[in-house]
């Protein structure tokens, strides 16, 4: 971070989102394949702590290619993911996720909801999945190095390192995203840029990876509340690329109130081997 800081921007928080429920529409989409998935967050901001938030994420309403997941190897992955979730963070809005507060209450509640979902699927891929989603539990530092393979955990709460930066230009950003399926995260560098328009700041940065791939992002953030409003955001090489986009769901921002939700049981059958869109979230991290 550069020794001079941005002088004209007035940074404390001027409006707190405690208690508030905000959700976002999430689009991935890979081009030339045309392949698409679609889901919603729910993010509640449940209490300040300090200069930080308690947050609550929750995912709901996935679509593969415009439709709900139909196979039963998706639905599956939506039954494992209905386990895992909700999870609760420290979020510091400047800095991003800096823990997981309820990770014994998620390894927990995995463990209850094997014990059923093994009676109801059946199959050497199943055990895999189970396997993986075991060793991804096995301590907090795992499970949260598992969790950036997630893409919009990247794009929502992200570092807004040129807010403090010498004429609003941070240069030499880091930015490590889940661009390829079963490998490492793609670390990307380049300049973050901040503008100021009425009351939104947007964001703007441009990194490379390997001097050939491209990351272009855009955050428009709240000035008052710092909260997301959305991200556009593409990724391109020379044959590919791919485009995702956050935005939030102004009409389902709401009070936020804690409940649980039991998932949906669905006859036991025995699943083959197939690709699905369920993969690398379980998959054990190497950092």
């Amino acid at each position: 971070m550069s020794s001079e800081t941005n002088t004209s921007f007035d940074h404390p928080i001027k409006q707190r989102m405690d208690g508030i429920e905000t959700s976002y529409g999430v689009h991935i989409k890979y081009t030339p394949e045309d392949d698409e998935i679609k889901y919603v967050v729910a993010i509640a901001y449940i209490a300040s702590i300090k200069e930080d938030y308690h947050c609550r994420v929750d995912r709901k309403q996935v679509f593969i290619n415009g439709i709900a997941p139909n196979k039963l190897i998706d639905q599956l992955a939506a039954r494992c993911m209905d386990a895992i979730y909700p999870i609760d963070f420290l979020v510091n809005p400047f800095y991003g996720i800096k823990e997981v507060l309820n990770f014994e209450v998620v390894k927990e509640r995995w463990q209850t909801a094997a014990k059923a979902l093994k009676r109801e699927y059946k199959g050497d891929v199943v055990d895999q999945y189970f396997e993986q989603i075991d060793q991804t539990l096995v301590d907090q530092h795992t499970f949260f190095n598992a969790l950036k393979r997630e893409m919009f955990y990247n794009l929502i709460f992200f570092k807004k390192k040129a807010m403090y930066a010498k004429n609003a230009v941070e240069k030499n950003v880091s930015y490590r995203l889940p661009i390829h399926p079963y490998e490492e995260l793609s670390e990307f560098v380049g300049n973050q840029r901040v503008y100021f328009e009425a009351q939104k700041i947007h964001f703007h940065y441009q990194g490379v990876h390997k001097t050939t791939d491209t990351l272009r992002l855009t955050h428009t953030i709240h000035k008052d509340t710092f909260s997301l409003e959305s991200v556009k955001g593409t990724y391109s090489t020379k044959d590919k690329e791919l485009s995702f986009s956050v935005t939030a769901l102004k009409e389902r921002t709401k009070k936020y109130v804690a409940k649980t939700d039991a998932p949906e049981a669905i006859p036991a059958k025995k699943i083959k081997k197939k690709k699905s869109w369920f993969s690398d979230l379980f998959k054990r991290s190497k950092e």
